[in-house]
């Protein structure tokens, strides 16, 4: 009504103006005209134009620029201009800010683009924004156009992902070099030319001054031991900017020992843990369809939520077993500790129950004694990660725990925190036959540690078979041949 009358009154304003009734008409006339001309050029862009992603391959390596081309095609030329701007893909950066203009009487036209992505892992390149506006630049309507296209990136050997420990304080390259049973057994196998990073008690001087140049003997493996690794997926690893949480680097990590045991036929077996308790297990397999499988279930982990933390420090098995002992102690020692171990009695039931725990545990029933279990989970309840090695150790006669520090992740970094991280990632280095790594985001390293505290090797790809023997060593994987 208020309109009607607002209307009515304008109405009459103008009929005793004639002059300003033609005045007023005129461009409201046009307007309607230009709007009536664009809603039909934007109905016929928005149903009718086709939005193509087109990547150079489906599987790039980390690191390396991936070129991708987009397309769009319009049924028809439009009275309007069709703006394509493909977004960049989560985890990812693009050589530049890309645009598509589609004029008329252009129907069709394509651009390309390179993006790189850091870490490994699955990801998606997203439907591109698509603006269609008039020439003018009164009208315009905004929505996204193409189907997603997934892309696998896989390790390189020039990776983002550093890790340290073991004898040297420095941060080295994940990568690939060569298999780990080289160089283990006692039967010659075959005399090569040497490359950077070979052992030097194994170069056979006899054949170096024979071909003037350095050549070492390559040994038959004693045994072809299984890899298993356990993976943990739960929700508290997507700690972590976009594209860099910890499950993308310890997924990584994951990926690199897959890759590994591929190229050498290698058994390998997967348990991803996950928020519930029920893990996704694979038992060690080395056919090609198998190696498909863990990649697979790596590439997809990572989707379930929750978690669960415990505090203390008393070992489960100690707890239990004097609590049990005190069922039937009647002395009145036994009756004044009693309580006290009452209230460590939901210690051994926490850490019992905590999802990477009962993995390990379960991992543990289809590991043999000569496997090789390889950790990749994080700091966050230290004392279950604790325990966890150590029925990790009672299963397999080597273990490599890969940890990333949430200290790194939350946004909270500190020196002190860093020590702490540090204290326990020693007290695992320091069990007999296990090795406990840091792993790091390569680009942040430099605002904490200093440029240039990298070094030129890989650190996986060259592990020992051989037992440690020393408890005390702290062994670094990239050091030992």
């Amino acid at each position: 009504m208020v309109t009607l009358a607002i209307l009515s009154g304008a109405g009459a304003v103008a009929f005793e103006r004639p002059a300003l009734l033609v005045a007023a008409v005129g461009p409201l006339a046009w307007l309607v005209s230009r709007q009536y001309a664009f809603v039909r050029a934007a109905g016929i862009a928005v149903s009718g134009l086709d939005v193509e992603f087109t990547p150079e391959r489906r599987t790039t390596p980390a690191g390396k620029p991936l070129s991708v081309t987009v397309s769009a095609k319009l049924p028809r030329p439009v009275s309007a201009v069709v703006r394509i701007e493909p977004d960049v893909p989560v985890g990812a950066a693009a050589d530049a800010e890309s645009t598509m203009l589609l004029e008329s009487p252009a129907t069709d036209g394509s651009l390309s683009f390179d993006v790189t992505w850091r870490v490994a892992g699955r990801y998606e390149l997203p439907p591109a924004r698509v603006v269609v506006e008039d020439a003018a630049g009164l009208f315009s309507v905004e929505t996204t156009m193409g189907d997603s296209v997934v892309v696998d990136v896989d390790p390189a050997r020039a990776t983002d992902v550093l890790v340290r420990g073991g004898r040297s304080d420095r941060f080295v390259p994940l990568g690939i070099s060569k298999p780990w049973l080289a160089g283990q057994g006692t039967e010659v196998a075959d005399i090569r030319e040497y490359k950077p990073g070979d052992p030097t008690n194994h170069i056979e001087w006899k054949a170096t001054a024979r071909r003037g140049s350095l050549h070492i003997r390559e040994f038959e493996a004693e045994t072809n031991p299984s890899v298993m690794v356990v993976f943990d997926a739960r929700a508290r690893l997507s700690a972590g900017e976009t594209g860099g949480t910890k499950l993308a680097y310890l997924r990584e990590v994951a990926l690199s020992f897959l890759q590994r045991s591929r190229n050498v036929s290698e058994p390998l077996g997967l348990t991803v843990v996950s928020d519930d308790g029920r893990p996704t297990m694979l038992e060690p397999g080395s056919a090609a369809s198998h190696y498909k499988q863990v990649r697979e279930q790596l590439f997809e982990a990572g989707s379930e939520s929750g978690s669960q933390t415990s505090q203390s420090r008393r070992s489960p098995g100690s707890a239990r077993a004097a609590a049990l002992a005190l069922e039937t102690e009647q002395s009145a020692f036994a009756r004044q500790l009693e309580p006290f171990f009452q209230a460590r009695a939901p210690y051994a039931s926490a850490v019992a129950n905590d999802p990477l725990y009962r993995a390990i545990v379960r991992h543990g029933s289809v590991a043999g004694g000569d496997s090789l279990t390889v950790i990749c989970t994080d700091d966050a309840d230290r004392t279950a990660l604790v325990e966890a090695v150590t029925a990790a150790r009672r299963f397999g006669s080597r273990v490599l725990v890969f940890l990333t520090p949430t200290a790194r992740f939350d946004g909270r970094l500190t020196q002190d925190r860093l020590d702490e991280f540090e204290r326990v990632r020693a007290q695992l280095a320091g069990m007999p036959n296990v090795w406990a790594y840091e792993v790091a985001p390569g680009h942040s390293i430099g605002t904490s540690e200093g440029e240039g505290d990298t070094e030129p090797q890989s650190a996986v790809g060259q592990h020992s078979t051989a037992g440690r023997g020393d408890a005390d060593t702290e062994t670094n994987v990239a050091e030992v041949q």
